[in-house]
């Protein structure tokens, strides 16, 4: 069983830590970007890889 007083809240979390995450998850989902177009010639606006990626 999982219980979320096991977990932080995001609240607890420091802001540069989570402005860090975010950035950094910004960078990751760039670079995956230009790894699909330089091989497939194709290439998902940052919009539709977020909502692509925020849907599963």
């Amino acid at each position: 069983m999982i219980l979320a007083s096991e977990y932080p809240s995001a609240l607890k979390v420091p802001i540069s830590e989570r402005a860090f995450s975010i950035s950094r998850f910004m960078v990751l989902t760039i670079i995956s970007t230009a790894h699909r177009k330089k091989s497939t010639g194709k290439m998902l606006s940052m919009g539709a890889r977020l909502s692509r990626i925020s849907s599963r």
